[in-house]
């Protein structure tokens, strides 16, 4: 029973700048996923989404599965990462294929996908996360989004291919592999995230999604179904507190402190939250502070904004997506940012919270832990697709 039990444990870990996310799930006979545990855990040895310690980062994810082992009641013997950092692109690849007049099979995908794989130009460096298809051309027929089935002569595939940097990726690939934990996948934690929490409609349609993380901040484009842009902006939230540090040395222990105030304090839970942990000198001193650090983190957000704004233009979409943006991370709590980037860009913003119905996912905060959905839904997909 209890083998039966850790073989439909679902085990997402997200690498973030500051601390390591960890969410264990239970697959169903339904197919669907429920949460027994969600974790975070200090992520020494790790800094900006790679490896810059081997020894701490090894003994961080190891103290961290113990945790998570001991409040499960079961070992985690498989785990699926999800990664961010500025080393992850996107390129656009193309590939085409002659099938003489018959139907097209999985088995065709399949080996068109690893075709893209094999010739996308990533030299020794880099290596393929994820190809998402964009649209399928055949006989010279636009528009086709799932050929399965199809007779044809003549299939071309357009996709978007996202890459990494191939000695982070083995850094983390040795770092996870510890005892007899099997690493599942790899995976973009934002690429998954985006495509978790945006609805179908939103995706259809022409959607953005934005997370503002600590260290940087990551933009994905959707149109037409479709991943059609991503980029990874090296501006986030350790950038604020560092400039109120240089603002205000005295500033320099509460600065986190200060940037939670100011999420925090236009989403009224969490706010009464934090203010019931902060002893009462605090907030008399946060509160002549406030003051002072919010134009330092509008200018902040003002110039990630200008960013994405940049991008959108760029790529020639910012006439046709009236999904507007979706946006995730704490920042996303804040109705003042949300109202400013809205402003500023002149789309409407929502807060990207994960659609599943959990008691212990609700305690958690919503988007701040979004991305351990995405990567959840997509070792789902993955355990269904090899349980067939």
């Amino acid at each position: 029973m209890e083998d039966f039990r850790r073989n439909r444990l679902i085990t997402g870990i997200d690498v973030r700048s500051n601390k390591l996310l960890i969410m264990v799930s239970e697959m169903q006979s339904s197919g669907k996923l429920s949460v027994i545990y969600i974790g975070s855990h200090l992520s020494k040895g790790f800094e900006s989404g790679i490896i810059i310690d081997m020894h701490q980062a090894s003994v961080a994810v190891l103290e961290m599965l113990e945790v998570a082992e001991k409040a499960i009641g079961s070992a985690i013997d498989h785990v699926c990462i999800g990664i961010m950092g500025s080393h992850i692109w996107g390129i656009n690849g193309q590939m085409d294929v002659q099938l003489k007049n018959r139907r097209f099979s999985k088995r065709d995908l399949i080996e068109i996908i690893n075709i893209i794989k094999k010739n996308i130009y990533c030299n020794d460096r880099y290596e393929v996360l994820h190809i998402f298809p964009q649209e399928f051309i055949l006989d010279g027929c636009k528009g086709i989004k799932n050929p399965i089935g199809m007779y044809m002569r003549y299939c071309q595939l357009k996709s978007y291919v996202i890459t990494g940097s191939q000695s982070v990726i083995k850094n983390m690939l040795k770092c996870f592999k510890i005892g007899n934990v099997k690493i599942v996948n790899i995976v973009s934690s934002a690429l998954v995230t985006a495509n978790s929490l945006l609805t179908c409609l939103e995706k259809e349609i022409g959607a953005i999604y934005l997370d503002i993380e600590e260290e940087f901040s990551s933009l994905v484009v959707f149109k037409n179904g479709a991943i059609l842009h991503f980029v990874t902006i090296p501006v986030g939230g350790m950038d604020i507190s560092r400039d109120i540090i240089f603002k205000d040395q005295s500033a320099q222990n509460e600065a986190e402190y200060l940037k939670k105030i100011f999420c925090c304090s236009n989403y009224d839970e969490s706010y009464q939250k934090m203010m019931s942990i902060i002893s009462s000198n605090q907030v008399k001193f946060m509160g002549l502070k406030e003051e002072l650090i919010k134009p330092i983190i509008i200018s902040r957000i003002e110039e990630i904004v200008q960013i994405v704004m940049q991008e959108i233009i760029q790529i020639g979409l910012y006439d046709i997506l009236p999904g507007g943006i979706v946006l995730t991370g704490k920042w996303a709590l804040c109705s003042e940012i949300r109202c400013l980037i809205s402003k500023m860009t002149g789309f409407s913003v929502r807060i990207g919270k994960p659609h599943w119905d959990n008691d212990i996912l609700n305690d958690f905060g919503g988007p701040i832990y979004s991305s351990l959905i995405g990567i959840q839904e997509f070792c789902a997909k993955e355990f269904l697709v090899k349980n067939k």
